[in-house]
């Protein structure tokens, strides 16, 4: 059995396939309604190595769910996926942050990173106010 990296096509089709399933999910979920992201959220059009990328950012909340994120950045040789979840705050519970990244490259090898993160104990009541404050702190 061999145990060798995918063709960058395939594996940047593997990054995109993810995403999509993600997203579907997400939009698919009864719980969840999606939020509004404000234009220069939503969308952005860049470059990277001088060929076009597209960003597409999409959220959710609902019921558990403070804030469900799915960002996907696509273009020639580039594939990258972008999950960030936050539960719903609960009595005696600190929220833990979920994040996922799915990257891929051509030329390099693709890179699957997830990491919860804990929210300070008693820091807010509200997780997205909590999260947020937590990250500018840093």
């Amino acid at each position: 059995m061999s145990l060798a990296p995918p063709p960058a096509e395939r594996a940047g089709d593997a990054v995109r396939a993810a995403g999509e399933a993600a997203r579907a999910s997400l939009a698919s979920h009864p719980a969840l309604r999606p939020l509004g992201l404000p234009p220069e959220l939503a969308g952005r059009r860049g470059t990277f190595r001088d060929a076009p990328v597209e960003l597409v950012a999409e959220a959710w909340a609902g019921d558990g769910v403070a804030y469900a994120r799915i960002v996907t950045i696509a273009g020639s040789g580039l594939a990258i996926v972008n999950l960030l979840g936050l539960p719903a705050a609960r009595e005696g519970r600190p929220a833990t942050i979920l994040g996922a990244d799915l990257v891929s490259v051509v030329g390099a090898p693709m890179v699957a990173v997830a990491d919860l993160s804990p929210l300070a104990h008693g820091a807010s009541p509200d997780p997205l106010a909590a999260a947020q404050a937590e990250i500018l702190r840093d």
